[in-house]
């Protein structure tokens, strides 16, 4: 019998799910990514749950070095947006979403497609896209990739919690990120994994 590694959120993840209060400006700090320098293309991955559903409550994952460089996923109120901003410019997509439990999320960012070039997936399923103008990112952007509070002040605080985050050096496909969604172990392309909920480490 094959050994079933993951299991799909009822409610809660258990004692390796994080949680973040933007009270005290909580985070994970994973520091400089340098395989992303520069990139053209990447996938980040993740479920969250916020804490409330009001417009000011929100959950946070990515990395805002400035107001003009940063790619960021954020649940804010009943939308969940994912943004790529770089020197050249910003595009965003967003996606409805009010739900009070377990969220997945995904934003797949190819820059060498110029007509939604941007994605957004909720629950493995595509909830929006954007045509993007950048084409790669600057060679900084994720130099401070945080999940919970990613601007260093309270204006992007986050309140939840968050499991299973994924970053890829690659735009996943549909069915890849199909794949993510139902836990399955996509190695390929795969620069880290953050807070897993079958006892493996941090």
């Amino acid at each position: 019998k094959k050994k079933k590694n993951y299991e799909a959120p009822s409610g809660t993840f258990g004692s390796n799910s994080y949680s973040f209060s933007s009270s005290t400006l909580d985070n994970l700090s994973f520091a400089n990514i340098k395989e992303l320098g520069s990139a053209t293309e990447f996938t980040l991955t993740c479920w969250m749950k916020k804490f409330g559903v009001g417009a000011g409550d929100r959950f946070m994952v990515g990395s805002i070095v400035s107001l003009s460089n940063g790619v960021s996923l954020i649940w804010n109120g009943t939308g969940i947006t994912a943004s790529v901003t770089t020197s050249a410019g910003n595009v965003e997509t967003s996606g409805t979403q009010n739900s009070s439990g377990w969220v997945h999320c995904a934003m797949v960012y190819d820059g060498s497609e110029s007509t939604n070039g941007l994605k957004l997936y909720i629950d493995g399923q595509l909830a929006s896209s954007a045509n993007v103008g950048p084409t790669s990112l600057d060679s900084d952007t994720f130099s401070n990739f945080n999940i919970g509070e990613i601007g260093h002040n309270s204006l992007f605080g986050s309140d939840g919690q968050a499991c299973d985050v994924r970053l890829f050096s690659k735009a996943l496909s549909s069915s890849q990120i199909q794949s993510v969604y139902n836990f399955e172990n996509i190695t390929s392309d795969l620069i880290g994994r953050w807070i897993s909920d079958n006892d493996d480490t941090l």
